[in-house]
């Protein structure tokens, strides 16, 4: 019927959306009826990347949720919990614009944090699978036998109060079976397509 769609993929959020990039999408996006962006299978990496991001999909300043800090030794000794908001982005901003974000199990640390504020945006909607979870800021120790020792040093939690560690449900769930592959079918990005042509 003539309507168009935008698709973006991030595959990790440890390459800063360019200004380049940008000058490319924005026309592009200016045309379109609905967007799709594809985080699937990202592993994460920057989180002022990934949140800045989202900040293209939100009208205005909006909680998403809170962080706390590790503070003690105690297993639950933490800081009183942070909020966190999103900025709109002022230029390029797409909050007006149905969009789909598609996810997996292999979507993890800022990407699932990037999920689990995607759900928050007006006109967003969640399709795939679960994302695998994570999102805390990593904190690296080398112990003397030369090993890395590596773990979140915060905890991070939706508008909820739940936390997110354990990956964001999807609005509709959809999931590509070994036989999808083998046939070269997209199911959970059909589907995408499918939702921005009907309707949310």
């Amino acid at each position: 019927d003539g309507r168009k769609f935008v698709y973006i993929g991030y595959p990790e959020f440890s390459i800063q959306f360019s200004q380049s990039v940008m000058n490319y999408v924005a026309p592009l996006v200016d045309e379109a009826d609905g967007i799709i962006v594809d985080i699937r299978n990202n592993p994460g990496g920057v989180g002022s990347y990934g949140i800045c991001f989202a900040g293209r999909f939100f009208s205005e300043k909006t909680l998403v949720g809170y962080s706390a800090r590790k503070s003690g030794l105690g297993y639950d000794d933490f800081t009183e919990l942070h909020e966190l908001f999103v900025e709109p982005e002022s230029n390029n901003n797409w909050s007006h614009i149905p969009t789909i974000l598609l996810t997996n199990r292999s979507v993890y640390s800022t990407a699932n944090l990037f999920t689990s504020i995607m759900k928050l945006a007006p006109n967003v909607t969640q399709v795939g699978g679960r994302s695998g979870g994570g999102g805390g800021l990593p904190e690296t120790y080398y112990l003397p036998n030369g090993w890395a020792l590596v773990f979140p040093s915060n905890v991070l939690f939706d508008v909820q109060k739940q936390h997110i560690e354990n990956g964001i449900e999807p609005d509709i769930e959809v999931h590509i079976s070994r036989q999808d592959e083998i046939d070269g079918k997209d199911r959970i990005l059909e589907k995408a397509i499918e939702v921005l042509n009907t309707g949310f």
